[in-house]
């Protein structure tokens, strides 16, 4: 086992909110067991089902990486350049992303403001939720170099 390994994941997994606790002595946080549990009241483990099997590669290796201390090969560069790949993760994205953006658009008062620029938001979940309460506003979504949305 990489000691120094294991306590980077372990650290990571507290700077993250995943853990809590000292040393030895760690136990799911709060938001972990509500996100990460299967039991949870609003668990999102099935999310990763369409794009998950496309970052498996990476995370199977991470027992490897914690005994060994080697990184592991990421082979994103090829899921990129699958057909469709974009698309898929752009739609899975949207499905995790709407009740936030249902929220944020409840939380903030724009009623005055008449434009909306919103860069690299993918599928454009935000600005959709924030035109649809705020009739008057147009908006510009730019989800990739080059391509833009009107709304």
């Amino acid at each position: 086992m990489d000691v120094r390994i294991l306590k980077m994941l372990t650290n990571a997994c507290r700077a993250l909110g995943l853990l809590n606790g000292e040393g030895e002595t760690l136990k799911n946080s709060p938001g972990a067991d509500v996100f990460l549990v299967k039991e949870g009241e609003s668990y999102i483990g099935d999310f990763i089902t369409p794009i998950g099997g496309e970052y498996y590669d990476v995370w199977r290796g991470l027992k490897e990486v914690v005994v060994t201390g080697k990184p592991v090969r990421d082979d994103r560069m090829v899921r990129l350049s699958k057909p469709g790949y974009a698309e898929a993760y752009v739609r899975a994205m949207q499905g995790i992303s709407q009740g936030a953006a249902a929220g944020l658009a409840r939380a903030m008062d724009i009623s005055g403001q008449k434009s909306l620029l919103e860069v690299g938001g993918g599928s454009g979940t935000y600005s959709i939720a924030l035109a649809k309460k705020n009739p008057g506003l147009r908006g510009c979504m730019r989800p990739f170099p080059g391509e833009g949305l009107l709304l």
